[in-house]
C-alpha cells in the first residue's frame, strides 16, 4: 500500500517543493490549490449525488462483511446535516515519513479534500478540517457541513475529537 501511494505523492511532493525554491513560497502553494481546485472541478465531475449526509454516512462506514480497512476511522452523525470523521491514521502521509517539510506534505495529502467534499459528494456539502496528522496532530479531525441546514459550518472543540471513540461510532451507527 505504502508504494502505491508513494508513485503519486513523491512526484507530486517534488514538484510543489520545486515550486517553492522556484518563486516565492507563497505564491507556489496559492498556484497549487489553485491546480488542484480546477482539477477538481474540471478533470473529476464524478459526482455521486448523495442526496443527504446520512446516505453518505450509510455508504462509508463498513460492514462486517467488507472486512478490514486499512484505515482507522470513527465515524458519526451530529445531526441531519452534519457529519463528522476522525481519521486516526493517514497513509498517505505514513508514506512520506522521509519527507521533511509538512506544508508541502499537508498541501498534497490534504488540500484535495476540501473540494473532493463538493465535486464527489453533493455542491451542499462543505469540509472543515482543524487538526490534521499532516500539520503534527494525533488524527484529522473532519466534518462535513450540509448547508441546506448547516451553513454555520461550526467545527467541534478539540475536547470533543479527543473523546471520540469506537463507543462514538458505535453509538452513531444505531
Amino acid at each position: 500500500v505504502r508504494n502505491s501511494f508513494r508513485s503519486f505523492l513523491v512526484p507530486d511532493y517534488i514538484s510543489l517543493e520545486a515550486l517553492i525554491t522556484t518563486i516565492d513560497r507563497k505564491q507556489a502553494i496559492h498556484i497549487h490549490k489553485k491546480y488542484v481546485t480546477d482539477y477538481y472541478f474540471t478533470y473529476e465531475p464524478q459526482r455521486t449525488n448523495f442526496v443527504d449526509l446520512q446516505t453518505s454516512f450509510d455508504s462509508v462506514t463498513p460492514t462486517e462483511e467488507e472486512g478490514t480497512n486499512y484505515w482507522e476511522m470513527y465515524y458519526g452523525m451530529l445531526s441531519k446535516f452534519t457529519f463528522v470523521f476522525r481519521n486516526n491514521n493517514c497513509l498517505w502521509i505514513d508514506s512520506l515519513t522521509d519527507f521533511p517539510d509538512s506544508e508541502i506534505k499537508y498541501q498534497i495529502c490534504c488540500y484535495g479534500d476540501y473540494e473532493k467534499a463538493q465535486v464527489r459528494r453533493n455542491e451542499h456539502h462543505i469540509l472543515t478540517m482543524e487538526h490534521t496528522i499532516a500539520q503534527g496532530d494525533p488524527y484529522c479531525s473532519r466534518v462535513i457541513h450540509d448547508t441546506r441546514g448547516d451553513w454555520h459550518l461550526k467545527h467541534p472543540r478539540k475536547e470533543f475529537w479527543d473523546a471520540m471513540d469506537d463507543h462514538f461510532l458505535q453509538e452513531e451507527r444505531r
